[in-house]
């Protein structure tokens, strides 16, 4: 009712009320907001980016946990923005993820391109048995997902072989350590809530998007 039961595959810290409790322990505040700090209990769970983008680029991304389900990590246990040190806590905090600009399409998403982000669209998620895959509609024209350009990684869905090329090819991801897309697939047979926000990410610029 409060909104104090969010969690997701970084396990936030900054939630201020974690498992019924304030979250006072060792809080610091943020880089450039003193309100939107950190303290030491971080709520974690299995998450799916159906859709994070700007004008300029977007990403879905498959978040597993080896846990799915809620819980919590505690301090040294948690994620630390974007260090290596990411899996103590048992999520996968990058993600499968499939992004058109990184994958060589360059000229698929923005601001007067193919998917037009300057105009209005309707975005369409498929959770298939084996892959999530996402298309739209601009204009009432629909608009297929374009495949990857970047050598190694074939395909334009989140695909557990997806997420495994792109360990050649990126070296960021723990998805299959933490069970791949049998985890993921799991974790959507649960109970889940759509969460919608707007980012001010003043600590990466929402570079990490390509």
């Amino acid at each position: 009712k409060y909104g104090t039961g969010y969690c997701d595959a970084e396990c936030s810290q900054s939630i201020k009320f974690v498992d019924g409790r304030a979250n006072l322990e060792g809080w610091a505040p943020g880089y450039t907001e003193l309100e939107l700090g950190r303290g030491a209990v971080g709520a974690c769970c299995a998450e799916m980016g159906v859709w994070q983008s700007n004008s300029a680029s977007y990403v879905v991304s498959a978040h597993p946990c080896i846990n799915p389900d809620f819980h919590t990590c505690q301090d040294s246990r948690c994620p630390r923005g974007f260090s290596d040190d990411i899996f103590p806590h048992g999520c996968d905090t990058d993600g499968c993820g499939a992004r058109p600009y990184r994958l060589g399409n360059t000229q698929f998403y923005g601001q007067g391109k193919t998917l037009d982000s300057g105009a209005k669209f309707t975005v369409i998620t498929r959770f298939h048995e084996d892959h999530v895959s996402q298309s739209f509609i601009q204009a009432g024209e629909p608009i297929e997902t374009p495949p990857s350009q970047a050598s190694g990684v074939q395909g334009n869905a989140s695909r557990t072989t997806f997420a495994t090329a792109g360990v050649g090819v990126w070296g960021a991801y723990r998805y299959a350590e933490v069970g791949g897309w049998s985890s993921t697939k799991r974790a959507l047979a649960g109970q889940w809530v759509m969460v919608m926000s707007i980012t001010h990410d003043a600590y990466a610029n929402m570079l990490w998007l390509d």
